[in-house]
């Protein structure tokens, strides 16, 4: 039988079944789509997830537009332009930008090189939880069949099919506002490496650069319905003085904005990842990001489901529904504060603005709280003390950090790396702290290994 039965091959499920592929773990990576529109809405891969590509084997850098500044134009004013790169705890230090589809076809070059598929064509109909196995009905390119797993993983969307054959529960609201989109060629003033966020006299918008001569420009909107028109966005930024031609369009479209949560990300022998448990507002570009971490998250601990299914399942969700609920409230806290464009916001923006975009502590500070750098996680079965992330070298195992000769038994595959002369340090293969303690105080150290290994 095999193992898993990843539903959905967008980032999220391309990068749990690398995971499962780089742990020797057996999926079922089904899609339903044979072939993917070439456009999207996820563009940043900040420095948390370029760290995350480095681990699994994946290079974006060739592809990718780096993300060097912001600049911000208040009411058609140019304010001082805003430094992204900063001195971050990592080596990745801009974010970078990639359309969803290149992200997608990178991680796919991954998948297949370490040997893995992608069954597509494949649409997931519905599925019946047994005690000890999955038994998943499928429309296999128009025939239907029935798939026998050990676990179910979401990857499916904001529509998770999994999610509703699971009862659980997507709780939120659709904000207010609604969105225009255009991806097109810009002719003007903008700098290609640069976030263009636009507040002006009638109109809010943001533009980013995409690989090429392309930029994504995404504009509040009143409208909602059929695409609009390019001329419709040339009319309001010739209104606003930004001096800029737009041409060449390849994508309009509006969009709104959903907040909600899955009630739990991990039930009985089904997981939720990615748009699957959590949506929410694209400001910040958190969304891709989040979901990519949820697989990675996950993808580890699967080699150890057998032995410890309640340890993994419960760890997973404590872990990744907490980060979720941050990167929403964050999110929609960005949107109400940027794109809200009431008379009284107007006002304070004149005031701050200037002060912000002089603040190079305030720069820095930005930059991290994007970056993906200052995640923590809290306590959980696989987390008994620490928690943040540990700045070392990525590795497919468990890795303990010490100087100690009076170490109890421990796992063979585990690497044991020199360290402090006063402490240890278990990071686990996602980079984060597991526990640690006193050098001859290792209660928590076979404590850890219990919970994952019985």
């Amino acid at each position: 039988m095999n193992k898993i039965l990843i539903c959905g091959a967008g980032p999220v499920g391309l990068t749990l079944a690398i995971q499962c592929a780089r742990y020797g773990v057996e999926f079922i990576l089904i899609e339903k789509e044979k072939e993917k529109p070439l456009y999207s809405k996820a563009l940043a891969i900040w420095s948390g997830v370029q760290e995350t590509f480095e681990a699994i084997g994946v290079d974006i850098s060739g592809s990718a537009v780096a993300l060097e500044y912001m600049q911000i134009i208040l009411e058609g004013a140019a304010q001082k332009v805003i430094h992204l790169r900063q001195e971050l705890p990592s080596k990745y230090k801009v974010p970078l930008i990639l359309p969803q589809y290149d992200t997608e076809a990178h991680l796919k070059k991954r998948l297949l090189e370490l040997g893995g598929s992608i069954q597509e064509g494949v649409e997931l109909l519905s599925f019946q939880e047994l005690p000890d196995k999955i038994l998943a009905k499928v429309l296999d390119n128009g025939v239907e069949k029935i798939l026998e797993t050990s676990w179910l993983a979401g990857c499916d969307g904001a529509h998770s099919v999994v999610r509703h054959g699971a009862s659980i529960s997507f709780n939120g609201y659709k904000e207010p506002d609604n969105f225009a989109l255009c991806d097109c060629e810009i002719s003007g003033p903008f700098s290609a490496n640069s976030l263009i966020m636009a507040l002006g006299k009638t109109s809010v918008a943001a533009f980013f650069p995409l690989p090429g001569s392309l930029w994504r420009i995404v504009l509040k909107s009143e409208v909602i319905g059929v695409a609009p028109s390019l001329d419709f966005f040339q009319r309001i930024f010739d209104k606003e003085g930004y001096g800029i031609k737009l041409k060449n369009p390849r994508w309009l479209s509006y969009f709104s904005v959903h907040e909600r949560i899955a009630d739990t990300f991990a039930k009985g022998r089904i997981f939720l990842l990615g748009d699957a448990a959590h949506v929410h507002s694209p400001a910040g570009g958190q969304g891709m990001n989040t979901g990519i971490q949820d697989a990675y998250n996950l993808g580890w601990k699967f080699p150890y489901i057998d032995r410890a299914p309640g340890n993994v399942s419960s760890s997973y969700n404590i872990e990744r529904s907490l980060i979720a609920r941050k990167v929403i409230r964050e999110a929609t806290l960005k949107e109400h504060i940027i794109m809200n464009h009431s008379p009284w916001l107007k006002w304070v923006k004149r005031i701050a603005v200037p002060v912000v975009t002089h603040c190079s502590f305030l720069h820095a500070k930005l930059s991290y709280s994007l970056s993906g750098l200052g995640l923590c996680y809290p306590l959980s079965p696989l987390i008994l003390k620490g928690g943040g992330r540990f700045d070392g070298t990525p590795s497919i195992k468990h890795c303990l950090y010490t100087t100690a000769t009076d170490l109890p038994p421990l796992p063979p595959d585990l690497l044991v790396l020199p360290g402090s002369k006063e402490r240890w340090v278990l990071v686990r293969p996602d980079r984060f702290i597991a526990a640690e303690g006193r050098i001859g105080e290792y209660g928590l150290l076979k404590a850890y290994f219990q919970n994952l290994l019985t």
